[in-house]
């Protein structure tokens, strides 16, 4: 459903619109602080992240403005490519049938369905290999 709602949001925009969001969102990066107190906490948050970094909203500016609204589309497209790896929870408690969704995803390939959550904790991955190489001496 994420990645529906980014394809279908990122379609939408014509490059006016986002050249627009995309100076809007320039102009508040690089206002200024209206008083010392705002400055100090800005670079105490630098400092409390361990960045020290105290030009960074310059370069954030610099990053974006070359950023054009292919390269967001492409970029929520990968970002949202389902794929990959994805977990789907279904709770149902006992005596209950299984939500008849289940199905249709056990069908996917790739896709397992956990019977049992303390024997899934117990298996060792399945991108894990199960025998280590040896150095032979």
């Amino acid at each position: 459903r994420l990645g529906r709602f980014v394809r279908n949001l990122t379609a939408g925009y014509d490059n006016a619109v986002f050249e627009a969001f995309k100076t809007s969102v320039l102009d508040s990066i690089l206002e200024k602080e209206t008083s010392v107190g705002e400055q100090t906490m800005r670079f105490w948050g630098e400092i409390k992240k361990k960045r020290y970094d105290w030009q960074r909203r310059e370069k954030l500016v610099q990053t974006l403005r070359p950023i054009t609204l292919q390269e967001v589309t492409e970029f929520a497209k990968a970002l949202t490519n389902l794929q990959g790896n994805s977990l789907a929870v279904w709770i149902y408690g006992k005596g209950m049938e299984p939500p008849a969704e289940l199905d249709a995803i056990e069908g996917v390939q790739g896709r397992t369905r956990v019977h049992s959550v303390s024997a899934f904790k117990q298996a060792p991955p399945k991108y894990w290999p199960n025998e280590f190489p040896t150095a032979k001496a």
